[in-house]
């Protein structure tokens, strides 16, 4: 996982008024989150939008100190970057107290992670009692003590906060998951907390269960030992997209693995690229990644390669089992001999997504009944007809992820058309093929 980083802070007040504005500046690192935590006024909570660079954050929470002022925390995911204004607005005019912290480096959905308010009537300090369910996280809290002397106590970082304490509190540094300790002090009296949690944006070898490079065999690099079993595999350079790759004769070539992941039973998305020697006929099709059950293929999933009355198709098939189909298709007749990069994912719940040279290009929705049981099959596919509807080309870097991949992690793999090879070490150069 990457680290979360602060980025920037900012804050503002406005005695009477409807509107509040304030600058603030987002850097250009990745994944990017806005916080945005509002003080105002006594009979309720009158803030009825914020937006940044004109766009509308999105409410999180709100609370009212004991017998104080009400108090919101706004968010907005991959603000713009640069320098842009944060517009507060509320329904008539009143004090305008607001604090905003940008960080980098976080997991943009769901965001937060968990949230929770405290409110005690009476109290010299706050603990939020939260849970984190990822490792790594940081948490944030918008701060209003009534009585004044905010400061930081065990855990907690005072990120932008004015005289008397109020303003927004960090932990400046990762937790593992499980419940996290930050304690703000104040002195005795009401006081009010909104804290959320902020989970690391993932790296590509988060959730990895499976990455087969086909650099002359069918060794499983994820460390989960899932190494295949080769029929009439060709490997050479000219099979291969980065290095070496694998050569399908479209007859009866296939690699096969036993791997216990990869059974729909939880999220997931597979990688490959794809250089085609034919296209599949009129009523046919091709499996490049698959894993069905033995038993009439009622259940399990492969994309693939299929002719609908003619027109070429790209298919991400998911069957059920209760007789329907949840199929993510994209009408496309691809190149013979060009290299094109795949991704099909399910979120493991309603959702699947197919993607073509790191652009999204189909969906489908349905929800996720399928558990696949027999071996995971490239370049083929094993149901109640054996091993059948065999690829004709080349398939390389082929990867399994038990999580669905962010879209800017699907461009990382694409890496404008030059791909990326497991472990994915953007910084560090990677081997070419040799022609």
């Amino acid at each position: 996982m990457a680290a979360i980083t602060f980025d920037a802070t900012s804050s503002g007040l406005a005695t009477s008024a409807t509107t509040l504005t304030v600058a603030h500046t987002i850097s250009t690192n990745a994944d990017s989150v806005l916080w945005v935590y509002v003080i105002n006024s006594l009979s309720g909570n009158l803030v009825t939008g914020i937006t940044y660079n004109g766009v509308a954050m999105v409410y999180v929470s709100a609370v009212q100190n004991s017998g104080g002022r009400w108090n919101c925390l706004y968010k907005l995911i991959a603000p713009t970057t640069g320098t842009n204004n944060i517009v507060v607005t509320l329904s008539s005019a009143d004090r305008i107290e607001m604090y905003a912290a940008s960080y980098y480096n976080v997991r943009q959905s769901p965001l937060p992670e968990n949230w929770a308010l405290n409110n005690p009537a009476s109290t010299t300090s706050i603990t939020p009692i939260i849970t984190t369910f990822s490792n790594q996280c940081w948490l944030i809290t918008g701060f209003n003590p009534s009585a004044g002397g905010g400061s930081a106590g065990t855990g907690a970082f005072s990120r932008i906060v004015a005289s008397g304490g109020y303003g927004i509190y960090d932990t400046n540094a990762a937790f593992p998951k499980g419940n996290p300790s930050m304690t703000i002090n104040c002195n005795s009296g009401p006081a009010s907390a909104i804290t959320a949690v902020m989970e690391p944006s993932p790296v590509l070898t988060d959730g990895i269960v499976a990455y087969y490079k086909l650099d002359g065999n069918s060794n499983d690099y994820s460390g989960y030992g899932s190494t295949g079993t080769d029929t009439a595999i060709t490997y050479s350079n000219a099979n291969g997209k980065l290095v070496q790759g694998a050569g399908f004769n479209g007859t009866t070539s296939n690699i096969t693995t036993s791997s216990g992941f990869l059974t729909l039973q939880f999220a997931l998305t597979l990688s490959c690229w794809i250089k085609p020697s034919a296209l599949p006929t009129s009523g046919n099709f091709m499996s490049l990644l698959a894993r069905f059950t033995n038993s009439a293929g009622t259940f399990g999933y492969d994309l693939r390669l299929q002719n609908t009355s003619g027109v070429n198709q790209i298919n991400w098939h998911i069957t059920q089992g209760n007789g329907t189909n949840v199929e993510a298709i994209y009408n496309t007749t691809l190149t013979l001999g060009t290299w094109v990069h795949l991704v099909a994912m399910n979120d493991g719940v309603n959702s699947s997504i197919l993607y073509l040279n790191g652009v999204q290009v189909a969906t489908a929705s349905g929800a996720n009944n399928s558990t696949a049981t027999n071996n995971f099959y490239i370049g083929a596919i094993n149901y109640n007809a054996g091993v059948t509807r065999y690829f004709s080309g080349d398939i390389d870097e082929v990867g399994a992820w038990e999580r669905p991949l962010y879209p800017s992690e699907v461009t990382e793999l694409y890496n404008n058309g030059v791909g990326m090879q497991y472990p994915f070490n953007q910084g560090a150069p990677f081997l070419l093929k040799l022609i």
